[in-house]
């Protein structure tokens, strides 16, 4: 019997190059179909999702007096206007933190140049709404608010209260100290990550002047009685990490555009994707904002470990360390409790009892003419107070006269 023609090497190697080639066609076909679909869902959750932020009214309470109709960013804007006309306004920092290298006579000069930039600012803070005109459509390219004007303007603040201290009028130095806090909030609450760390830094600013004169006893009876209303207002109307967290996604989103739908199907497959993933993990994280410390801590350890592991390139190189930024708001915010606690104690001689941001609630301790206030902060450990009073201390530790 004869036996069958064998195939060539040649053939085999032919036969085997087509069923690849066929193979990566159906592929490519498969993952054109799939990215044309998921790019389509995930274009219409970014709209949604841009329509629900700009639907939002925006409005929030003021720490002080009756609320008056606008947007707090209006005022805002001429406050930083103002400002940016003085040329030395970089140097106003130095006074601030009082540098060795500070010049009081450049401040001075400022708040008699530009003092209507605090007027400005107070008319702001007052305002019943508070909205930063977002470009959000613009994806990742969206301009923010500039960081300078922001930081120099609230250092002009700074220097007015404590020029108000000097005078005696310390109710009105506390009114521009709340009306700071005011703007270091309402530029943290509806933005990005990088504008909810400035106004996390801007808020400091405000809570440190307020417990040095608090701790120096320059705040007389109304001044510590608007400072316990205006305290209590703002802990009520903190800005949510969350929040910002979903609003960081709709940046990232808004890559889905013509642009990109321009491309071919892998391309929307890999953009469509991580857009979902990004959504997803700042999703979860910000869930976690509501849990105790410890617990929240586990779950952003989780989603950034999980990002980091993804197949998607994009959305590993994307995803934002929320291990880094999510304590920031509870340091913050535990100063601002305590500072509560201090001057409610300063003003009535009751203690408040408040709830610790890193665990628990506050911890006090009282001897013969002091008080001891203190959270245990980001390591969730109780050391007794041993800390300073800095976000990210061992404790955050406040210690007052009584």
């Amino acid at each position: 019997m004869s036996q069958g023609k064998r195939l060539s090497p040649w053939k085999i190697l032919g036969i085997v190059v087509g069923v690849i080639v066929l193979s990566v066609v159906a592929l490519i076909v498969w993952a054109s179909a799939a990215g044309s679909r998921k790019f389509a869902r995930m274009q219409e959750r970014s709209r949604a999702h841009l329509a629900a932020v700009k639907a939002a009214p925006g409005r929030r309470p003021v720490l002080r007096g009756d609320a008056q109709e606008g947007n707090a960013w209006g005022d805002y804007a001429l406050a930083q206007a103002e400002v940016k006309k003085f040329g030395k306004a970089s140097r106003l920092g130095e006074i601030v933190d009082r540098s060795p290298k500070a010049d009081p006579e450049v401040g001075k000069a400022a708040l008699a140049a530009h003092g209507v930039a605090v007027e400005h600012l107070r008319r702001g803070a007052g305002r019943a709404t508070s909205r930063y005109p977002f470009e959000w459509e613009m994806g990742n390219s969206m301009p923010t608010p500039g960081l300078l004007e922001m930081i120099n303007t609230s250092n002009l603040v700074v220097l007015k209260a404590r020029a108000l201290i000097d005078e005696g009028k310390s109710r009105e130095a506390a009114g521009v100290l709340l009306d700071l806090a005011q703007y270091g909030r309402d530029i943290g609450a509806d933005g990005v990550l990088i504008t909810y760390m400035i106004g996390m830094a801007l808020l400091n600013r405000a809570l440190d002047e307020m417990r040095d004169h608090l701790l120096a006893g320059k705040f007389d009876k109304g001044a510590l009685e608007d400072l316990d209303r205006g305290l209590q207002v703002l802990d009520g109307s903190f800005p949510s990490y969350g929040a910002v967290l979903m609003n960081e996604s709709l940046l990232f989103g808004g890559l889905l555009n013509e642009s990109t739908a321009g491309g071919w199907g892998p391309q929307r497959l890999l953009m469509a994707d991580a857009v979902e993933r990004i959504h997803e993990s700042m999703s979860a994280a910000g869930k976690a904002e509501s849990l105790p410390w410890a617990e929240a801590r586990n779950e952003l350890d989780r989603i950034e470990s999980d990002a980091k592991k993804a197949w998607n390139p994009i959305s590993s190189i994307a995803s934002p360390s929320m291990v880094k930024s999510g304590h920031i708001g509870r340091g913050r915010r535990a100063q601002l409790r305590i500072l509560r606690v201090a001057v409610h104690a300063t003003s009535t001689g009751r203690l408040l009892g408040l709830e610790d941001p890193f665990g628990a609630t506050l911890r006090s301790e009282e001897s013969p003419g002091k008080l001891k206030l203190w959270s245990v902060g980001r390591d969730g450990v109780d050391d007794g107070g041993a800390g300073e009073w800095k976000a990210d201390a061992k404790d955050i530790l406040l210690e007052i006269q009584r």
